[in-house]
């Protein structure tokens, strides 16, 4: 009877046949957990060869100073991320870029290649990663929990997210470079196994903003929406509707917004200025009319619903718990997830997709007060420093909005259908009528029926 399974290397290499193929376990001595792979040998006297080399192959390593048994990409990530977190709490990095690195890894990267060997990725690889990522590329819920352990904020988005723009996927590159440099640098890879990475498409460079008319039918939709919520809700509708003319009318990104403070809204004189801090740090904010008299309204609201003042050091957009007022020192924790319950209200209005089919977001209301003050002929600089953006972001995604604004120079000269048709009209007034000559009728004769 053949023996199924062999001992080798003081236990330490062990081969087994499964299937009319030799399979082996190994472990290197000193080092914690096993290889398991197939010899892809139906001999065992080839199985035993290539399960020796192999071994052989790894103990040197170890010997080395290298990582004997090949990480996944999951295993290496995670330990990047640990790393990379106390180096955030030391002040080596900024924590944004922490929690920047850490989103793509658990939105993107650990689905996509989590337990592939980090030292087994190639260029292919990399190549379908940005194609299912382009493809609104996403894993199942339970599937992404079971991945990662637990069952987070991230994991939902992960169903609720369509397709990511080309930046997006570049950042997540650049991530994945981060952690692929992290590995050779701990001696988990070598040099030679890294992949190249080349992603070379272009950015999408329009970008979807409401224009006037969408947002005015957004804007009136809401107050019939937020009437019809029920009392849990009212809280929350209320919020986001509020919300959307802030960021319609001073070009500040959502983060910024939910990051605002009551303290940073400032009267100097008979003007209000926003204090904000995101992105881009710290910056003043001139705001439009519309966007104070909505944040006096909330703050109107905000008195009615805690029967108290806010405190400077309280969030404007803050959370609150459900069919309950909160009178307590603090209104809440800062307000996150935005992006559900602002499609709620884009649905409810009929403005969700703009007229290329792209979905609307509340990004798309930054995009509206920049592409307006464009269309106004406000100064790109002046743009610029309100927004927290720069001006070449401005000429590569807003073009199209300062070419409207100097659409009578562009038309200069050129004769409309409007002005022919007009020409046409003064041609047939001075024209004397001529007269219409008389039509003759011709009669047939009635067929006789016979």
């Amino acid at each position: 009877m053949e023996n199924n399974k062999i001992t080798l290397r003081d236990g330490n290499l062990v081969l087994h046949k499964r299937g009319g193929v030799w399979h082996y376990r190994l472990r290197i001595p000193g080092m914690t957990g096993y290889e398991r792979r197939s010899t892809n040998e139906k001999q065992q006297g080839d199985a035993e060869r290539k399960a020796l080399n192999r071994y052989d192959e790894l103990r040197y390593e170890y010997v080395q100073g290298r990582n004997a048994l090949p990480l996944t990409f999951m295993q290496v990530a995670t330990r990047y991320l640990a790393a990379q977190e106390k180096i955030a709490e030391l002040g080596g990095i900024k924590d944004s870029k922490f929690k920047t690195h850490r989103t793509a890894i658990h939105n993107a990267l650990i689905p996509h290649f989590g337990q592939k060997l980090i030292n087994k990725i190639t260029e292919a690889d990399i190549a379908q990663f940005a194609i299912w990522r382009e493809n609104g590329g996403r894993v199942d819920p339970g599937e992404r929990a079971k991945q990662l352990g637990y069952y987070s904020h991230a994991t939902r988005a992960l169903k609720r997210h369509g397709k990511v723009s080309v930046n997006t996927v570049k950042n997540e590159l650049s991530v994945l470079s981060g952690v692929f440099q992290w590995a050779i640098n701990n001696n988990l890879m070598n040099r030679k196994e890294r992949p190249e990475i080349s992603y070379s498409k272009k950015s999408y460079e329009r970008r979807p903003a409401y224009d006037q008319d969408t947002l005015q039918k957004l804007r009136q939709g809401s107050y019939k929406w937020v009437e019809e919520a029920r009392p849990q809700m009212h809280y929350a509708r209320m919020r986001i509707r509020i919300m959307t003319d802030v960021a319609a009318y001073t070009g500040m990104r959502p983060g910024e917004i939910k990051n605002m403070k009551w303290g940073w809204i400032i009267l100097k004189g008979n003007q209000y200025e926003f204090l904000t801090d995101g992105k881009t740090g710290r910056r003043p904010v001139q705001p439009l009319e519309e966007a104070v008299t909505a944040i006096m309204e909330w703050r109107e609201y905000w008195r009615q619903y805690y029967g108290r003042d806010p405190n400077p050091d309280e969030y404007v957009f803050a959370n609150t718990k459900a069919f309950s007022n909160i009178k307590s020192d603090t209104a809440g924790s800062k307000f996150m997830n935005h992006e559900g319950i602002f499609l709620q209200m884009a649905l409810a209005c009929d403005c969700r997709f703009d007229p290329y089919g792209d979905t609307f977001t509340m990004y798309s209301l930054r995009h509206f007060f920049i592409t307006y003050a464009l269309e106004r002929g406000v100064d790109v600089y002046l743009i610029e420093r309100n927004t927290g953006t720069s001006v070449e972001m401005i000429r590569k995604h807003y073009d199209h909005a300062s070419l409207m604004a100097r659409r009578a120079e562009l038309m200069q000269g050129h004769e409309t259908f409007d002005d022919k048709w007009k020409k046409v009209v003064e041609y047939v007034a001075k024209t004397p009528a001529q007269p219409v000559p008389d039509t003759q009728i011709i009669e047939f004769p009635k067929q006789q029926r016979g």
